[in-house]
Protein backbone atom coordinates (compact mmCIF):
# COMPACT_ATOMS: atom_id res chain seq x y z
CA UNK A 1 0.00 0.00 0.00
CA UNK A 2 1.21 3.46 -0.74
CA UNK A 3 0.02 7.11 -1.27
CA UNK A 4 -0.27 8.11 -4.87
CA UNK A 5 1.96 11.42 -5.49
CA UNK A 6 3.85 11.60 -2.43
CA UNK A 7 7.31 10.79 -1.62
CA UNK A 8 9.77 10.97 0.62
CA UNK A 9 7.77 10.23 3.46
CA UNK A 10 7.32 7.74 6.40
CA UNK A 11 4.66 5.00 5.96
CA UNK A 12 4.30 1.62 7.77
CA UNK A 13 2.02 -1.00 6.26
CA UNK A 14 0.33 -3.24 9.47
CA UNK A 15 -0.99 -6.60 8.44
CA UNK A 16 -4.20 -6.91 10.58
CA UNK A 17 -6.06 -10.34 8.59
CA UNK A 18 -5.73 -12.02 5.47
CA UNK A 19 -7.50 -9.23 3.01
CA UNK A 20 -6.96 -6.53 6.13
CA UNK A 21 -4.23 -4.53 6.08
CA UNK A 22 -3.67 -0.74 7.60
CA UNK A 23 -1.62 1.69 6.43
CA UNK A 24 0.14 4.39 8.72
CA UNK A 25 1.40 7.92 7.14
CA UNK A 26 3.00 10.61 8.96
CA UNK A 27 3.11 13.98 5.86
CA UNK A 28 5.34 16.93 5.70
CA UNK A 29 2.66 19.27 5.07
CA UNK A 30 -0.96 19.34 5.44
CA UNK A 31 -2.97 18.12 2.50
CA UNK A 32 -5.19 20.04 0.37
CA UNK A 33 -8.21 17.82 0.23
CA UNK A 34 -8.49 14.32 -1.35
CA UNK A 35 -5.71 11.95 -1.02
CA UNK A 36 -5.11 8.37 -3.59
CA UNK A 37 -4.31 5.26 -1.86
CA UNK A 38 -3.58 2.57 -3.61
CA UNK A 39 -3.11 -1.79 -3.02
CA UNK A 40 -0.91 -3.17 -5.91
CA UNK A 41 -1.27 -6.64 -5.07
CA UNK A 42 0.29 -9.34 -7.47
CA UNK A 43 -2.57 -9.24 -10.35
CA UNK A 44 -3.52 -5.81 -10.62
CA UNK A 45 -4.22 -2.59 -8.09
CA UNK A 46 -6.48 -1.24 -6.45
CA UNK A 47 -6.96 1.98 -4.79
CA UNK A 48 -9.26 4.20 -2.61
CA UNK A 49 -9.96 8.29 -2.09
CA UNK A 50 -9.28 9.50 1.50
CA UNK A 51 -10.66 13.05 2.46
CA UNK A 52 -8.66 14.59 4.98
CA UNK A 53 -10.51 17.78 6.95
CA UNK A 54 -9.23 19.70 10.08
CA UNK A 55 -10.80 21.23 12.81
CA UNK A 56 -10.92 25.00 13.02
CA UNK A 57 -6.97 26.31 13.87
CA UNK A 58 -7.82 30.62 14.72
CA UNK A 59 -5.40 31.65 17.16
CA UNK A 60 -4.64 35.40 18.49
CA UNK A 61 -7.78 37.05 19.33
CA UNK A 62 -7.64 40.73 20.15
CA UNK A 63 -10.89 43.19 21.15
CA UNK A 64 -10.74 46.76 20.85
CA UNK A 65 -13.26 49.49 20.75
CA UNK A 66 -13.69 53.09 18.63
CA UNK A 67 -16.49 54.96 20.25
CA UNK A 68 -17.56 52.98 23.42
CA UNK A 69 -20.75 51.87 22.17
CA UNK A 70 -19.30 48.74 20.38
CA UNK A 71 -16.76 45.89 20.85
CA UNK A 72 -14.49 44.69 17.21
CA UNK A 73 -12.55 41.81 17.91
CA UNK A 74 -10.17 40.68 15.40
CA UNK A 75 -8.17 37.37 15.35
CA UNK A 76 -5.95 35.37 12.96
CA UNK A 77 -7.80 32.74 10.29
CA UNK A 78 -6.33 29.41 10.23
CA UNK A 79 -5.70 26.97 7.56
CA UNK A 80 -8.24 25.88 5.34
CA UNK A 81 -10.53 22.77 7.35
CA UNK A 82 -11.61 21.38 3.69
CA UNK A 83 -14.77 20.72 5.56
CA UNK A 84 -17.16 21.01 2.47
CA UNK A 85 -20.45 21.97 2.75
CA UNK A 86 -20.23 22.78 6.17
CA UNK A 87 -17.81 25.78 6.89
CA UNK A 88 -16.66 26.67 10.39
CA UNK A 89 -19.26 28.90 12.69
CA UNK A 90 -18.21 32.18 14.85
CA UNK A 91 -20.01 33.18 17.73
CA UNK A 92 -18.84 36.66 20.30
CA UNK A 93 -20.17 36.18 23.31
CA UNK A 94 -22.68 34.02 22.06
CA UNK A 95 -23.65 35.93 19.40
CA UNK A 96 -23.15 35.31 15.74
CA UNK A 97 -20.33 36.18 13.02
CA UNK A 98 -21.93 37.18 10.12
CA UNK A 99 -18.19 38.01 8.94
CA UNK A 100 -15.81 35.56 11.17
CA UNK A 101 -14.58 33.67 8.12
CA UNK A 102 -12.31 37.08 7.57
CA UNK A 103 -10.75 37.26 10.94
CA UNK A 104 -12.94 40.02 12.53
CA UNK A 105 -16.23 40.07 14.44
CA UNK A 106 -18.29 43.24 16.30
CA UNK A 107 -20.67 43.80 19.22
CA UNK A 108 -23.06 46.21 20.05
CA UNK A 109 -22.93 47.09 23.52
CA UNK A 110 -21.92 50.51 26.01
CA UNK A 111 -18.19 49.41 26.93
CA UNK A 112 -17.92 49.53 30.54
CA UNK A 113 -14.53 50.36 32.88
CA UNK A 114 -13.35 47.20 34.05
CA UNK A 115 -11.57 43.96 32.48
CA UNK A 116 -14.20 41.56 31.01
CA UNK A 117 -13.09 38.15 29.31
CA UNK A 118 -14.23 38.34 25.63
CA UNK A 119 -14.73 34.83 24.23
CA UNK A 120 -14.76 33.55 20.27
CA UNK A 121 -15.90 30.36 19.65
CA UNK A 122 -14.85 28.58 16.18
CA UNK A 123 -16.45 24.82 15.19
CA UNK A 124 -16.68 22.79 12.76
CA UNK A 125 -17.95 19.15 12.30
CA UNK A 126 -14.38 17.99 13.51
CA UNK A 127 -13.89 20.27 16.29
CA UNK A 128 -14.56 23.40 18.71
CA UNK A 129 -11.99 26.01 19.93
CA UNK A 130 -12.66 29.01 21.77
CA UNK A 131 -10.03 32.01 21.95
CA UNK A 132 -10.14 34.26 24.89
CA UNK A 133 -9.08 37.70 25.47
CA UNK A 134 -8.81 39.48 29.21
CA UNK A 135 -9.01 42.98 28.97
CA UNK A 136 -10.42 46.47 30.15
CA UNK A 137 -11.53 48.02 27.19
CA UNK A 138 -11.52 51.46 27.80
CA UNK A 139 -7.88 51.36 28.26
CA UNK A 140 -8.29 49.50 24.55
CA UNK A 141 -9.89 52.92 22.34
CA UNK A 142 -8.73 53.38 18.69
CA UNK A 143 -10.13 56.88 18.08
CA UNK A 144 -12.06 57.10 14.77
CA UNK A 145 -10.83 59.80 12.37
CA UNK A 146 -10.84 63.16 13.51
CA UNK A 147 -13.77 65.42 11.36
CA UNK A 148 -14.45 68.79 9.90
CA UNK A 149 -10.31 69.16 9.22
CA UNK A 150 -9.32 73.05 8.53
CA UNK A 151 -6.24 75.70 8.84
CA UNK A 152 -6.91 77.85 11.24
CA UNK A 153 -4.01 80.03 9.98
CA UNK A 154 -1.91 79.18 7.24
CA UNK A 155 1.85 81.10 6.77
CA UNK A 156 4.88 80.33 5.05
CA UNK A 157 6.09 77.52 6.63
CA UNK A 158 3.55 76.36 9.14
CA UNK A 159 0.20 75.52 9.16
CA UNK A 160 -2.41 75.86 12.06
CA UNK A 161 -5.49 73.18 12.22
CA UNK A 162 -8.85 72.33 13.71
CA UNK A 163 -11.15 69.28 13.80
CA UNK A 164 -14.10 68.13 15.45
CA UNK A 165 -14.53 65.15 17.40
CA UNK A 166 -17.40 62.34 17.01
CA UNK A 167 -17.29 60.93 20.25
CA UNK A 168 -17.87 62.98 23.65
CA UNK A 169 -16.24 60.85 25.53
CA UNK A 170 -12.68 61.76 23.59
CA UNK A 171 -12.70 65.11 25.16
CA UNK A 172 -11.53 63.33 27.93
CA UNK A 173 -9.04 61.11 27.12
CA UNK A 174 -4.87 62.24 27.14
CA UNK A 175 -4.90 61.65 23.72
CA UNK A 176 -1.47 62.40 20.93
CA UNK A 177 -2.39 63.78 17.94
CA UNK A 178 -0.07 63.58 14.43
CA UNK A 179 -0.64 65.79 11.45
CA UNK A 180 0.91 64.48 8.30
CA UNK A 181 1.61 67.02 5.54
CA UNK A 182 2.19 65.76 2.12
CA UNK A 183 4.27 67.38 -0.54
CA UNK A 184 5.85 66.09 -3.99
CA UNK A 185 9.33 66.84 -2.82
CA UNK A 186 8.63 66.61 0.85
CA UNK A 187 6.47 65.47 3.17
CA UNK A 188 6.44 67.18 6.91
CA UNK A 189 5.32 65.15 10.31
CA UNK A 190 4.62 66.89 13.59
CA UNK A 191 2.77 65.38 16.87
CA UNK A 192 1.21 66.96 19.44
CA UNK A 193 -0.57 66.02 22.83
CA UNK A 194 -3.21 67.32 25.42
CA UNK A 195 -6.47 66.25 26.85
CA UNK A 196 -9.23 66.36 24.01
CA UNK A 197 -6.91 67.68 22.03
CA UNK A 198 -8.41 69.24 18.48
CA UNK A 199 -6.16 71.43 17.21
CA UNK A 200 -2.44 71.21 15.96
CA UNK A 201 -0.05 72.77 14.01
CA UNK A 202 2.15 71.64 11.03
CA UNK A 203 5.84 73.51 11.25
CA UNK A 204 8.68 73.00 8.92
CA UNK A 205 7.03 73.70 6.04
CA UNK A 206 8.19 75.03 2.47
CA UNK A 207 6.63 78.49 1.54
CA UNK A 208 5.00 78.64 -1.67
CA UNK A 209 3.15 75.23 -1.44
CA UNK A 210 0.70 72.73 -1.69
CA UNK A 211 0.11 70.21 0.83
CA UNK A 212 -2.41 67.62 1.15
CA UNK A 213 -3.14 67.76 5.37
CA UNK A 214 -4.39 64.58 7.21
CA UNK A 215 -4.73 64.13 10.79
CA UNK A 216 -4.93 61.02 12.96
CA UNK A 217 -5.09 60.09 16.91
CA UNK A 218 -4.19 57.72 19.83
CA UNK A 219 -4.64 57.42 23.07
CA UNK A 220 -1.66 57.12 26.08
CA UNK A 221 -2.41 52.99 26.09
CA UNK A 222 -3.84 52.21 22.32
CA UNK A 223 -2.68 52.21 19.06
CA UNK A 224 -3.37 54.92 16.20
CA UNK A 225 -6.49 55.38 15.21
CA UNK A 226 -7.92 56.19 11.49
CA UNK A 227 -6.76 58.67 9.45
CA UNK A 228 -9.10 61.39 8.78
CA UNK A 229 -10.08 63.02 4.91
CA UNK A 230 -7.42 64.69 3.29
CA UNK A 231 -7.28 68.70 3.05
CA UNK A 232 -5.25 70.67 0.37
CA UNK A 233 -3.46 73.75 1.69
CA UNK A 234 -0.97 76.59 0.16
CA UNK A 235 1.35 77.84 2.42
CA UNK A 236 2.28 81.41 1.66
CA UNK A 237 5.23 82.68 0.25
CA UNK A 238 8.53 83.85 1.72
CA UNK A 239 11.53 85.45 0.30
CA UNK A 240 14.00 83.48 -1.52
CA UNK A 241 17.20 80.96 0.11
CA UNK A 242 20.29 82.98 -0.42
CA UNK A 243 21.61 81.45 -4.07
CA UNK A 244 24.83 79.03 -4.80
CA UNK A 245 27.21 81.66 -6.48
CA UNK A 246 30.24 80.88 -8.06
CA UNK A 247 32.60 82.26 -10.53
CA UNK A 248 34.85 81.75 -13.46
CA UNK A 249 38.12 83.67 -14.23
CA UNK A 250 38.65 84.33 -18.11
CA UNK A 251 41.74 86.32 -18.54
CA UNK A 252 41.01 90.02 -17.72
CA UNK A 253 37.19 89.37 -16.93
CA UNK A 254 35.38 87.54 -14.02
CA UNK A 255 32.31 85.87 -14.50
CA UNK A 256 29.61 85.90 -11.83
CA UNK A 257 27.46 82.93 -12.39
CA UNK A 258 24.47 81.34 -10.19
CA UNK A 259 22.19 79.05 -10.12
CA UNK A 260 18.53 79.59 -10.81
CA UNK A 261 16.63 78.54 -7.49
CA UNK A 262 14.34 75.89 -7.68
CA UNK A 263 11.01 76.02 -6.52
CA UNK A 264 11.42 75.17 -2.88
CA UNK A 265 14.30 77.96 -3.41
CA UNK A 266 12.43 80.69 -4.79
CA UNK A 267 9.37 80.74 -2.18
CA UNK A 268 7.77 82.71 -5.10
CA UNK A 269 8.24 83.78 -9.03
CA UNK A 270 12.06 85.92 -9.06
CA UNK A 271 11.64 88.90 -10.29
CA UNK A 272 15.21 90.11 -10.64
CA UNK A 273 18.78 89.62 -9.26
CA UNK A 274 21.02 92.16 -7.76
CA UNK A 275 25.10 91.99 -7.72
CA UNK A 276 27.43 94.27 -6.13
CA UNK A 277 31.11 94.48 -5.88
CA UNK A 278 32.75 97.67 -4.87
CA UNK A 279 30.22 100.56 -4.99
CA UNK A 280 28.63 99.24 -8.16
CA UNK A 281 25.34 98.11 -8.05
CA UNK A 282 23.43 96.32 -10.92
CA UNK A 283 19.82 94.91 -11.71
CA UNK A 284 19.96 91.45 -13.20
CA UNK A 285 16.66 90.13 -15.53
CA UNK A 286 15.38 86.96 -13.49
CA UNK A 287 15.59 85.16 -17.17
CA UNK A 288 19.95 85.06 -16.35
CA UNK A 289 21.90 83.86 -14.45
CA UNK A 290 25.51 85.13 -15.08
CA UNK A 291 27.68 88.38 -14.98
CA UNK A 292 30.76 89.65 -16.75
CA UNK A 293 32.45 92.00 -14.86
CA UNK A 294 35.63 93.53 -16.26
CA UNK A 295 38.05 93.75 -13.39
CA UNK A 296 41.73 93.34 -12.75
CA UNK A 297 42.26 89.71 -12.11
CA UNK A 298 45.75 90.27 -10.06
CA UNK A 299 43.68 91.38 -7.20
CA UNK A 300 40.86 89.87 -5.30
CA UNK A 301 37.52 91.33 -4.90
CA UNK A 302 34.30 90.45 -3.47
CA UNK A 303 31.02 90.36 -5.22
CA UNK A 304 27.56 89.89 -3.88
CA UNK A 305 24.44 88.42 -5.82
CA UNK A 306 20.49 88.63 -3.79
CA UNK A 307 17.29 87.41 -5.53
CA UNK A 308 14.43 89.10 -5.60
CA UNK A 309 10.65 88.17 -5.22
CA UNK A 310 7.45 90.26 -4.24
CA UNK A 311 8.31 89.14 -1.00
CA UNK A 312 11.40 90.63 -0.67
CA UNK A 313 15.43 89.73 -0.95
CA UNK A 314 17.06 86.66 -0.40
CA UNK A 315 20.10 86.53 2.20
CA UNK A 316 23.30 88.14 -0.03
CA UNK A 317 25.86 85.42 -1.34
CA UNK A 318 29.39 86.96 -1.46
CA UNK A 319 32.08 84.88 -4.10
CA UNK A 320 35.83 86.29 -3.32
CA UNK A 321 37.33 85.80 -6.66
CA UNK A 322 41.23 84.74 -6.16
CA UNK A 323 44.48 86.64 -7.65
CA UNK A 324 45.23 85.05 -11.14
CA UNK A 325 48.49 86.99 -11.38
CA UNK A 326 51.13 84.96 -13.71
CA UNK A 327 53.25 84.13 -10.29
CA UNK A 328 50.49 82.83 -8.61
CA UNK A 329 50.19 79.33 -7.90
CA UNK A 330 49.80 76.53 -10.65
CA UNK A 331 48.96 73.02 -10.64
CA UNK A 332 49.14 70.82 -13.18
CA UNK A 333 46.61 68.84 -14.64
CA UNK A 334 45.90 64.98 -14.58
CA UNK A 335 43.50 62.76 -16.67
CA UNK A 336 40.45 60.91 -14.85
CA UNK A 337 38.45 58.08 -16.67
CA UNK A 338 34.74 58.25 -16.50
CA UNK A 339 32.39 55.51 -15.15
CA UNK A 340 29.12 54.87 -16.05
CA UNK A 341 28.11 58.65 -17.56
CA UNK A 342 29.98 60.08 -14.75
CA UNK A 343 32.71 61.21 -13.29
CA UNK A 344 33.78 60.08 -9.49
CA UNK A 345 36.49 62.04 -7.81
CA UNK A 346 38.66 62.04 -4.93
CA UNK A 347 41.28 64.18 -3.41
CA UNK A 348 43.24 64.73 -0.09
CA UNK A 349 42.27 66.89 2.78
CA UNK A 350 43.26 70.07 2.34
CA UNK A 351 44.52 72.48 5.30
CA UNK A 352 43.50 75.18 3.35
CA UNK A 353 40.18 74.16 3.79
CA UNK A 354 37.07 76.14 6.29
CA UNK A 355 34.09 75.25 4.71
CA UNK A 356 34.28 72.45 2.51
CA UNK A 357 35.05 72.05 -1.19
CA UNK A 358 33.80 73.12 -4.44
CA UNK A 359 34.21 71.17 -7.77
CA UNK A 360 33.29 72.74 -10.92
CA UNK A 361 33.51 71.15 -14.63
CA UNK A 362 32.86 72.54 -18.42
CA UNK A 363 34.41 71.33 -21.65
CA UNK A 364 37.72 72.07 -22.16
CA UNK A 365 37.27 73.47 -25.64
CA UNK A 366 34.31 76.42 -25.72
CA UNK A 367 33.68 76.68 -21.79
CA UNK A 368 30.63 78.67 -22.36
CA UNK A 369 29.06 78.10 -19.05
CA UNK A 370 30.73 76.07 -15.96
CA UNK A 371 28.59 73.87 -13.50
CA UNK A 372 29.47 73.02 -9.91
CA UNK A 373 28.68 71.52 -6.92
CA UNK A 374 29.69 72.04 -3.23
CA UNK A 375 31.11 69.19 -1.06
CA UNK A 376 31.23 69.48 2.63
CA UNK A 377 34.30 69.61 4.99
CA UNK A 378 34.34 66.21 5.87
CA UNK A 379 34.14 64.64 2.67
CA UNK A 380 37.03 64.25 0.25
CA UNK A 381 35.24 62.79 -2.56
CA UNK A 382 32.26 63.35 -5.01
CA UNK A 383 30.62 61.70 -8.00
CA UNK A 384 29.99 64.38 -10.54
CA UNK A 385 26.82 63.93 -12.61
CA UNK A 386 25.60 66.20 -15.37
CA UNK A 387 22.60 65.58 -17.63
CA UNK A 388 24.73 67.81 -20.28
CA UNK A 389 27.64 65.24 -20.53
CA UNK A 390 28.16 64.52 -23.75
CA UNK A 391 30.26 61.06 -24.29
CA UNK A 392 33.61 61.39 -26.79
CA UNK A 393 33.81 65.35 -25.29
CA UNK A 394 36.60 66.11 -23.20
CA UNK A 395 35.83 67.99 -19.56
CA UNK A 396 38.14 70.01 -17.31
CA UNK A 397 37.59 69.38 -13.71
CA UNK A 398 38.70 71.76 -10.61
CA UNK A 399 38.60 70.94 -7.30
CA UNK A 400 39.02 74.08 -4.61
CA UNK A 401 39.30 74.34 -1.09
CA UNK A 402 36.74 76.88 0.20
CA UNK A 403 37.79 79.23 3.04
CA UNK A 404 36.66 82.50 3.86
CA UNK A 405 38.11 84.59 1.34
CA UNK A 406 39.19 83.72 -1.94
CA UNK A 407 38.29 79.68 -3.05
CA UNK A 408 42.15 77.84 -3.45
CA UNK A 409 42.80 75.75 -6.43
CA UNK A 410 43.64 72.45 -5.29
CA UNK A 411 43.50 70.00 -8.60
CA UNK A 412 42.60 70.11 -12.10
CA UNK A 413 41.56 66.87 -14.18
CA UNK A 414 40.79 66.15 -17.96
CA UNK A 415 38.87 63.45 -18.83
CA UNK A 416 35.63 61.81 -20.92
CA UNK A 417 32.85 60.41 -19.08
CA UNK A 418 33.00 58.08 -22.20
CA UNK A 419 35.49 57.83 -24.97
CA UNK A 420 34.75 57.02 -28.61
CA UNK A 421 37.26 55.54 -30.90
CA UNK A 422 38.53 58.55 -33.05
CA UNK A 423 37.98 58.22 -36.75
CA UNK A 424 37.70 60.94 -39.30
CA UNK A 425 36.84 64.17 -38.65
CA UNK A 426 33.44 66.35 -39.07
CA UNK A 427 34.96 66.50 -43.03
CA UNK A 428 35.88 63.51 -43.44
CA UNK A 429 39.62 64.17 -43.23
CA UNK A 430 42.04 61.86 -42.10
CA UNK A 431 43.30 62.72 -38.46
CA UNK A 432 47.26 62.67 -39.14
CA UNK A 433 46.87 66.39 -41.22
CA UNK A 434 50.19 66.82 -43.63
CA UNK A 435 52.17 63.72 -43.33
CA UNK A 436 55.34 64.31 -44.22
CA UNK A 437 58.36 61.54 -45.00
CA UNK A 438 61.96 62.67 -44.76
CA UNK A 439 65.09 60.50 -45.31
CA UNK A 440 68.02 60.86 -43.02
CA UNK A 441 70.59 58.75 -44.46
CA UNK A 442 69.20 55.06 -43.71
CA UNK A 443 66.37 56.62 -41.66
CA UNK A 444 62.74 57.68 -42.16
CA UNK A 445 60.95 60.48 -40.40
CA UNK A 446 57.71 60.88 -40.75
CA UNK A 447 55.96 64.05 -39.41
CA UNK A 448 52.49 64.96 -38.73
CA UNK A 449 50.77 68.55 -37.36
CA UNK A 450 49.96 68.27 -33.95
CA UNK A 451 46.59 66.38 -33.49
CA UNK A 452 43.78 69.24 -32.24
CA UNK A 453 41.83 68.61 -29.15
CA UNK A 454 38.53 69.10 -30.77
CA UNK A 455 39.00 66.16 -33.11
CA UNK A 456 40.18 63.93 -29.49
CA UNK A 457 37.02 62.00 -29.06
CA UNK A 458 39.53 59.53 -26.33
CA UNK A 459 42.93 60.38 -24.74
CA UNK A 460 45.69 59.72 -27.08
CA UNK A 461 48.11 57.90 -24.90
CA UNK A 462 51.14 57.26 -28.17
CA UNK A 463 51.51 56.72 -31.56
CA UNK A 464 53.19 53.74 -33.47
CA UNK A 465 54.18 53.61 -37.00
CA UNK A 466 54.00 50.87 -39.07
CA UNK A 467 56.41 50.07 -42.11
CA UNK A 468 56.85 47.60 -44.50
CA UNK A 469 58.46 47.04 -48.24
CA UNK A 470 57.99 44.58 -50.83
CA UNK A 471 58.64 41.36 -48.49
CA UNK A 472 55.45 42.18 -46.76
CA UNK A 473 57.62 42.22 -43.23
CA UNK A 474 55.59 44.71 -41.00
CA UNK A 475 58.01 46.41 -38.07
CA UNK A 476 56.81 48.91 -36.11
CA UNK A 477 58.11 52.00 -33.86
CA UNK A 478 56.15 53.45 -31.24
CA UNK A 479 56.33 56.20 -28.60
CA UNK A 480 54.42 56.93 -25.43
CA UNK A 481 54.08 60.74 -25.62
CA UNK A 482 50.95 62.07 -26.63
CA UNK A 483 52.49 65.30 -27.64
CA UNK A 484 54.69 63.36 -30.06
CA UNK A 485 54.65 65.09 -34.15
CA UNK A 486 57.04 62.52 -35.27
CA UNK A 487 58.80 59.01 -35.39
CA UNK A 488 61.70 57.74 -36.97
CA UNK A 489 62.06 54.24 -38.90
CA UNK A 490 65.83 52.97 -38.80
CA UNK A 491 68.41 51.03 -40.61
CA UNK A 492 66.39 50.69 -43.84
CA UNK A 493 66.88 49.41 -47.14
CA UNK A 494 67.30 51.15 -50.07
CA UNK A 495 63.88 50.75 -51.51
CA UNK A 496 60.24 51.64 -51.46
CA UNK A 497 58.52 51.49 -48.03
CA UNK A 498 55.12 51.79 -47.01
CA UNK A 499 54.59 54.04 -43.54
CA UNK A 500 50.97 53.97 -41.66
CA UNK A 501 50.76 56.15 -38.64
CA UNK A 502 48.10 55.38 -35.84
CA UNK A 503 47.19 56.64 -32.60
CA UNK A 504 47.10 54.45 -29.78
CA UNK A 505 44.08 55.07 -27.48
CA UNK A 506 42.26 52.87 -24.74
CA UNK A 507 39.90 51.61 -27.37
CA UNK A 508 42.70 50.82 -29.73
CA UNK A 509 44.30 52.19 -32.70
CA UNK A 510 42.75 54.82 -34.31
CA UNK A 511 43.08 57.19 -37.69
CA UNK A 512 45.36 55.12 -39.83
CA UNK A 513 46.87 57.50 -41.97
CA UNK A 514 49.80 55.90 -44.80
CA UNK A 515 52.77 57.56 -47.04
CA UNK A 516 55.29 56.01 -49.51
CA UNK A 517 58.64 56.61 -49.63
CA UNK A 518 61.89 55.68 -52.08
CA UNK A 519 64.76 55.56 -50.27
CA UNK A 520 68.14 56.45 -52.35
CA UNK A 521 71.69 55.13 -51.75
CA UNK A 522 74.12 58.19 -50.90
CA UNK A 523 76.03 57.68 -54.37
CA UNK A 524 72.67 58.52 -55.96
CA UNK A 525 72.42 61.24 -54.10
CA UNK A 526 75.90 62.46 -54.87
CA UNK A 527 75.87 62.28 -58.37
CA UNK A 528 72.51 63.94 -58.41
CA UNK A 529 73.88 67.30 -56.42
CA UNK A 530 76.89 66.88 -59.32
CA UNK A 531 74.39 66.79 -61.92
CA UNK A 532 72.70 69.70 -60.30
CA UNK A 533 75.39 71.88 -59.70
CA UNK A 534 76.57 71.34 -63.22
CA UNK A 535 73.21 72.34 -64.81
CA UNK A 536 73.18 75.52 -62.91
CA UNK A 537 76.69 76.41 -64.21
CA UNK A 538 76.31 75.69 -67.64
CA UNK A 539 72.38 77.72 -67.28
CA UNK A 540 74.44 80.29 -65.57
CA UNK A 541 77.47 80.98 -68.59
CA UNK A 542 74.65 80.19 -71.02
CA UNK A 543 72.47 83.08 -69.70
CA UNK A 544 75.59 85.31 -69.35
CA UNK A 545 76.37 84.35 -72.92
CA UNK A 546 72.80 85.32 -74.34
CA UNK A 547 73.17 88.58 -72.64
CA UNK A 548 76.75 89.55 -73.89
CA UNK A 549 75.80 89.21 -77.50
CA UNK A 550 72.32 90.95 -77.66
CA UNK A 551 74.47 93.66 -76.17
CA UNK A 552 77.56 93.40 -77.67
CA UNK A 553 77.56 96.75 -79.45
CA UNK A 554 76.68 99.08 -76.32
CA UNK A 555 79.57 97.14 -74.41
CA UNK A 556 81.80 97.46 -77.08
CA UNK A 557 81.49 101.53 -77.13
CA UNK A 558 81.37 101.65 -73.27
CA UNK A 559 85.03 99.75 -73.44
CA UNK A 560 86.58 100.36 -76.34
CA UNK A 561 85.00 104.05 -77.27
CA UNK A 562 86.24 105.35 -80.99
CA UNK A 563 89.10 107.86 -81.03
CA UNK A 564 88.83 111.06 -82.89
CA UNK A 565 91.18 111.98 -85.73
CA UNK A 566 93.14 115.26 -84.87
CA UNK A 567 92.10 118.45 -86.42
CA UNK A 568 93.88 122.03 -87.37
CA UNK A 569 91.74 125.18 -87.52
CA UNK A 570 93.16 128.98 -88.21
CA UNK A 571 92.15 129.91 -84.50
CA UNK A 572 94.04 127.33 -82.57
CA UNK A 573 96.11 130.07 -81.26
CA UNK A 574 92.91 132.31 -80.01
CA UNK A 575 91.88 132.18 -76.46
CA UNK A 576 88.71 129.29 -75.69
CA UNK A 577 85.86 131.24 -75.41
CA UNK A 578 84.51 130.17 -71.67
CA UNK A 579 81.83 127.89 -71.27
CA UNK A 580 80.13 125.43 -69.17
CA UNK A 581 82.20 122.31 -69.55
CA UNK A 582 79.83 119.17 -70.94
CA UNK A 583 79.78 116.48 -68.25
CA UNK A 584 81.48 113.63 -68.54
CA UNK A 585 79.39 109.77 -67.99
CA UNK A 586 79.62 106.63 -69.37
CA UNK A 587 76.27 105.93 -71.21
CA UNK A 588 74.89 103.70 -73.79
Amino acid sequence: MYLSGYTGVNMSTTRISNQTYALTVSLNEASNGYIDIKCKTSKTTYGACALIFYPPGDRDLQCETQNLKSVECGWKVGRNTQVPKAKTQYQLQGSPCPDGSEGRCSLNMMVEAGETNWTLTASNPLGTIQLHDRADLTKRVRMLAPEEVTASNINSRNISLEWRWTVDQYKDFSVTCEVQGVHSEKNSTSETSGVGLNSAVLTNLMPNSTYEVKVRCRTDTWRWGDWSRGVTLHTKGDVPDALDVWMQMKENQVVVVWKTPLANQSHGNITDYEVTWANTTTGIPHSEHSLTLHLDTSKEHSITVTAWNINGSSSPSTITTPNTSPDGTRVNSSWIIGSNGSFMLSWPMSPASSCGYIIDWCPTLHCQTVDWIKVPDNNTNATIFSKDFRDGLRYSLSIYACTEGAPVLLERREGYVREIRIERDAKNRTLFKSLNAKQKETDAEISWEKIPLREQSAFIRGFRLYYWNNDSTVFNVSTDDPEATSLTATNLEFTSYTFTVVARTALGECGNTSRSLTLNSLTDDLFRSIFIALGLTLGLLTLTTILCYTNWACIKHKVYPPIPKPVLMDNWLTPPVSSQSRPKGFFC
